[in-house]
């Protein structure tokens, strides 16, 4: 019977043992007549109960059954203490913990982020804060120090209580700034109080956790709830629990979950390695959102120390907590796309879908995280293969990205008209990817064929001039030389050629040029240049080219010779010019 009993014994405990649980020593059974040999074979037996002793390594166990001096004979697996931590491994909330950045800083922690946990107040000189992350309380409902009951220091410690500080116990999100908003007062409020509790947080938090709730709507304090959501802020709430005058009822709705705006969280249990809906107590709802652990949750508690409680209550912070990852990568998101981003990672859980027990699924921050670090790719279909950017283009983007302006595509004798979704180039054109958006993008251009154009004059001149050299050679000719480039331009940026069309000179490519002959002193001539692009079109240009008298040198004015063409100066003048 000893030897049952003990056998039932030993069972009973490993219910609680982990898989691969640590030994330290062996438990076996040892007959009182056996004792004395067994101690001076062993000398380190440790007395447990009955005839059961503890042994404390493998050689000696082997040397008293060798003697035939011990019988049947385990492990003593070692206990640990139930925490009722089990909601941080069934949302994988470690994976937050750890994740990092490129500079290797913790950055899922909710560090810069402030939830408002509008409750029954929080005991900010609990030593499992961060004091310098409790921000300082405002009291709606007229407690002291303002702090009602334990509730709402139970729901913030599920947020933010610390890490690794062998105190307390660990909180999802525990670099986040903690704003106590108290709206009760002896556990009670009402809609009045959390309208002004509302308006007072949306303004000072980027998440308001809301673990309260009544069966009545309110108009006004959905307006409430709906203006702080307009404002970026994400509002998320418990979905209800069940009294026990209730009878359960997928109509059965608690405000402010119920109202759409606001992210409604129902309540799971432990159940193995995974999680099911508590039906005991928690709503069940077409506006349930997600669900998450709620049930045998341990948190802090008043006075210290802490305590095991259920509820949606404690469902609803575990949410509140994802949403502080979030706008710690991005504060653009919204609830929109916070949203989003928990019905995409949820597990389903219940039947295949959404359903009203578990909404989208059970959340998973692993899930969550992947999806927050994911980059999307970004297509562009010109819809020509001349079309081209001036500059590289982004090829991909992430959540955490601010906004990113399309580049415009570039083709010749097109004029581009912008981007559109839609590859039937329908709705309005686009020119960004907006901040915190999520998922693959594809992007048609819509292009306007430019009509075909002449080349354009730009800086043509009307005349020119040009001299030509003296006779004896010691004044040099003054020719005239233009690059056609910068008198005409292509609309469409092509090159051009010229033709001399007529009038003296030459053409070399783009430049012409003129050089004036004795015989062309003193006449003038029309010059008339033509400019053709790729299509044939061609645009002329005459202008008036002057050339100047044969120049008169010194040698001539000397001897007093005439030369046909030369300047006819009068003497006083040529005598000025011989005494300079």
């Amino acid at each position: 019977m000893k030897r049952i009993a003990l056998l039932a014994a030993c069972v009973l405990l490993c219910l609680f043992f982990a898989p691969g649980a640590r030994a330290a020593g062996y438990l076996t059974e040892i007959p009182e007549d056996r004792l004395i040999l067994a101690n001076a074979l062993t000398g380190e037996l440790r007395h447990a109960c009955g005839d059961v002793w503890l042994v404390e390594n493998e050689r000696d166990l082997a040397a008293l059954r060798g003697a035939g001096l011990a019988g049947y004979a385990e492990p003593n697996c070692e206990l640990t203490v139930e925490a009722n931590s089990w909601h941080i491994d069934a949302v994988h909330a470690d994976d937050a913990w750890a994740h990092t950045d490129s500079q290797g800083a913790y950055d899922r922690r909710g560090t810069g982020v402030t939830i408002a946990v509008i409750d029954s107040g929080v005991e900010a000189d609990n030593d499992d804060f961060n004091p310098e992350r409790i921000l300082p309380y405002r009291d709606f409902g007229n407690n002291q120090n303002g702090v009602d009951i334990w509730h709402g220091t139970f729901v913030a410690g599920i947020i933010a209580a610390q890490l690794d500080n062998g105190k307390g116990i660990d909180g999802v999100a525990p670099d986040v700034n903690i704003l106590p908003v108290t709206i009760t007062s002896n556990g009670v409020s009402d809609a009045f109080t959390a309208i002004r509790a509302i308006e007072y947080a949306a303004a000072r938090a980027d998440v308001i956790n809301l673990s309260i709730g009544g069966g009545a709507a309110s108009s006004f304090l959905e307006r409430t709830c709906r203006n702080a959501v307009r404002n970026g802020t994400i509002l998320v709430a418990a979905a209800g629990n069940y009294r026990t005058d209730e009878t359960p009822s997928e109509k059965t709705v608690s405000y402010p979950a119920g109202y759409d705006c606001v992210i409604s969280v129902s309540s799971c249990k432990r159940s193995g390695s995974s999680a099911e809906f508590d039906s005991l107590y928690s709503y069940f709802n077409s506006g349930v959102n997600v669900s998450a652990p709620g049930s045998s949750i341990r948190s802090l508690y008043l006075g210290g120390g802490t305590a095991v409680a259920s509820g949606t209550s404690f469902a609803a912070p575990i949410v509140s907590s994802m949403a502080a990852m979030a706008k710690q990568v991005n504060p653009a998101i919204n609830t929109e796309i916070f949203l989003s981003l928990l019905e995409a990672t949820s597990t389903d859980l219940g039947e295949p879908g959404r359903d009203n027990y578990y909404g989208a699924g059970f959340v998973n921050i692993r899930a969550f995280l992947d999806k927050l670090d994911e980059r999307y790719a970004i297509h562009y279909y010109s819809g020509q293969e001349e079309a081209e950017f001036a500059e590289p283009v982004p090829g991909d983007y992430s959540i955490a990205d601010g906004e990113i302006t399309l580049p415009e595509p570039v083709r010749k004798g097109w004029q581009f008209e912008g981007w559109y979704e839609d590859a039937e180039l329908s709705g309005r054109p686009v020119t960004s990817i907006p901040t915190a958006a999520t998922g693959e993008r594809s992007f048609y251009a819509r292009w306007r064929e430019l009509p075909n154009e002449p080349p354009a004059l730009t800086a043509a001149p009307a005349e020119a001039e040009a001299s030509p050299a003296s006779l004896d050679g010691l004044t040099e000719v003054a020719g005239f030389t233009a690059e056609l480039n910068e008198w005409f331009a292509d609309p469409e940026e092509e090159a051009l050629r010229f033709t001399l069309v007529s009038g003296p000179g030459a053409l070399e490519g783009s430049v012409y040029t003129y050089t004036p002959e004795t015989e062309d002193a003193g006449r003038e001539f029309t010059v008339t240049l033509r400019a053709t692009d790729g299509h044939e079109l061609s645009t002329e240009h005459s202008f008036l080219l002057r050339v100047g008298p044969l120049p008169v040198s010194r040698s001539i004015l000397l001897s007093g010779e005439r030369t046909a063409g030369a300047s006819e100066l009068p003497m006083e003048a040529a005598a000025e010019l011989i005494l300079y």
